[in-house]
């Protein structure tokens, strides 16, 4: 068994002038569609404050020695928004990995 694994994603934005509530909820319900239409997971929260907002992903047992395929996945449903370059995605406990959604990552 790979000692790679994900249990939980949290997505991390800023909020801008151009990237707020409205933005995060229409990812929240991509994001949420297209995991469960696979079965890699749920968005299991979301929230917002201090200038930033995040969504919480818990990831699907079969699916948590998948990391990459994960990723991929989270990261094919980000492609279609205008994400802000400094919006960060962690893998838990994937040693708290941090990934910049910008230029070549997205």
């Amino acid at each position: 068994m790979s000692r790679e694994h994900v249990e939980f994603i949290e997505l991390l934005f800023p909020m801008t002038a151009t990237f707020g509530m409205d933005e995060r909820e229409e990812i929240e319900e991509a994001l949420h569609s297209r995991l469960v239409s696979e079965g890699v997971g749920e968005v299991s929260g979301a929230g917002a404050g201090m200038g930033s907002m995040n969504l919480d992903v818990d990831v699907n047992q079969p699916w948590q020695h998948q990391p990459e395929a994960v990723r991929r996945i989270v990261l094919g449903v980000l492609k279609q928004f205008n994400v802000p370059s400094t919006s960060t995605m962690r893998l838990f406990p994937l040693g708290d990995e941090k990934i910049r959604m910008s230029g070549d990552d997205l």
